[in-house]
């Protein structure tokens, strides 16, 4: 539905939350598989964020957008000079494909940081032009200040130029839980953005016997079927 809404509307986020192991990730691969199967023209660009001692600033956008811009044979088409300047500040191959390119310009901190994110959502913009695109980014629990403040601001500015982008993110129960500055930053972004979060629980017991019956097939022992249909949600209390 979000998908859809992204074509025919504006930019949506839909956050996916649930505990470690509940099928965030494993539903986001469904997803993109559903994307490419009723939509082949779309573009899926997709990043995940690593639980590290020092976060690395932008690094699940970049990683995302560098991979697709890589497959662009004339970025120069794509951006204008003063863009691609600026993203050489985070993609310096840029400035190696194009060496006469000016320098990104110059200003005090926040001035620079404002010219990248704006530079980030250009690029997005582009490349969403012609097509609806999802940008996925998985475990954004580990993303820092900075990289979460550049996910708000993309949102935001797609949502402002009429890009069709989806915003697609996984987000651990426990961490958002324990992370009152992740809570406030979610709420953040619901305010300022159009934004689905879904929940995903574990399996009620109802569920795990549908699933065992199902995997079973008919010429099971209905019997048995339940009994370790009760022994395996006692087990696993519903965690896929």
């Amino acid at each position: 539905s979000a998908f859809y809404q992204t074509v025919q509307v504006e930019a949506q986020v839909v956050v996916l939350i649930g505990a470690t192991g509940v099928g965030k990730t494993r539903l986001g691969i469904a997803f993109r598989e559903w994307v490419k199967l009723n939509s082949p023209e779309a573009e899926i660009w997709q990043g995940q964020t690593f639980e590290t001692g020092g976060r690395l600033a932008f690094q699940p956008v970049v990683d995302a957008l560098r991979l697709r811009l890589e497959q662009v044979n004339a970025p120069e088409d794509l951006l204008e000079d003063v863009w691609l300047a600026e993203l050489s500040q985070l993609m310096p191959e840029l400035r190696a494909r194009y060496p006469d390119l000016p320098p990104p310009m110059k200003g005090d901190a926040h001035f620079v940081r404002t010219r990248l994110f704006e530079a980030m959502a250009t690029l997005g913009g582009a490349l969403a032009a012609h097509q609806p695109s999802v940008l996925m980014l998985d475990d954004i629990q580990w993303a820092d200040a900075d990289t979460l403040d550049l996910i708000h601001y993309l949102a935001r500015r797609w949502a402002e130029m009429g890009a069709s982008v989806l915003l697609l993110v996984t987000l651990r129960q426990e961490a958002f839980a324990a992370d009152v500055a992740l809570r406030e930053w979610l709420t953040r972004l619901e305010r300022d953005t159009s934004l689905t979060r879904l929940l995903l629980d574990n399996l009620s017991g109802v569920a795990v016997q549908k699933l065992v019956y199902s995997l079973a097939g008919g010429e099971s022992d209905e019997k048995a079927s339940l009994a370790f249909a009760t022994w395996l949600w006692a087990e696993t209390q519903g965690l896929p």
